[in-house]
């Protein structure tokens, strides 16, 4: 099926594209029928050829194109509303399957790795009733902003619920992302949160899990990600389970 698309900055031009091909289609069609049925050409009939639709179809066009852009628009922000948190800016936990299963089909067809990092935030309980809601609410803001700018452009971070982040690490096997959620937490260590008066210290404890021909699944792969969270929570904060 054929699908035109134009992009809002291309309007103007495209407009005058398609009205210069239908006016030249128009000019050669009236040559060739007053050719063909009166052995003549009629100088009214090509100038009604040109101005015709040199006046009408560049309005059409115009308006068309413009509401083709602005339907374009919000199917992209209804797209993105399903698949990003709006409370912290990244992407969902849907999303994230979403990549995560394209991920894992891609490892075990190519014999490929990639691996998993989630991570939770620790005593936020502790935080919150210390420093209210809107504190607990701003540090995962932070969090999730200062993870996103440490992480590859290739990498994906996503809120996987409530406290925990999740991110999707292609290509990076078991000992690199364990090496990968050492640093991240390092930076979090080093980039507390501002508010008013002071500065609030805080860590994560992170569980790894890395892509395996024994893992049946995502979901699978995901439980054992929650599993090993447990354990690096266990352990203590600023702790990480490989």
């Amino acid at each position: 099926m054929f699908n035109f698309t134009v992009k809002e900055e291309n309007i103007v031009k495209t407009t005058v594209l398609f009205t210069i091909i239908i006016v030249l289609f128009s000019l050669s069609a009236t040559v060739v029928f007053s050719i063909l049925f009166f052995a003549s050409i009629h100088i009214e009939a090509i100038l009604s050829s040109v101005i015709v639709p040199a006046v009408i179809f560049p309005v059409v066009l115009y308006f068309l194109f413009r509401s083709q852009v602005k339907i374009e628009k919000l199917d992209q922000k209804l797209y993105l509303s399903t698949r990003k948190d709006l409370q912290t800016d990244t992407w969902n936990r849907r999303y994230f399957l979403e990549l995560a299963e394209r991920e894992f089909f891609v490892a075990k067809r190519y014999k490929d790795s990639f691996s998993v990092l989630l991570c939770d935030v620790d005593n936020f309980r502790t935080i919150n009733e210390t420093h209210g809601n809107l504190t607990g609410d701003k540090l995962l803001r932070t969090m999730a902003q200062t993870l996103n700018s440490a992480i590859r452009t290739t990498d994906t971070l996503a809120r996987y619920d409530g406290k925990r982040f999740v991110i999707l690490l292609p290509k990076i096997p078991h000992e690199n992302a364990k090496v990968t959620a050492l640093r991240l937490q390092k930076i979090i260590r080093e980039n507390p949160i501002n508010i008013p008066d002071h500065q609030i210290a805080y860590t994560i404890s992170v569980g790894v899990v890395a892509f395996d021909e024994s893992i049946a699944g995502v979901s699978d792969m995901m439980i054992l990600a929650e599993k090993r969270l447990e354990e690096a929570k266990a352990a203590g904060p600023d702790s990480v389970v490989a």
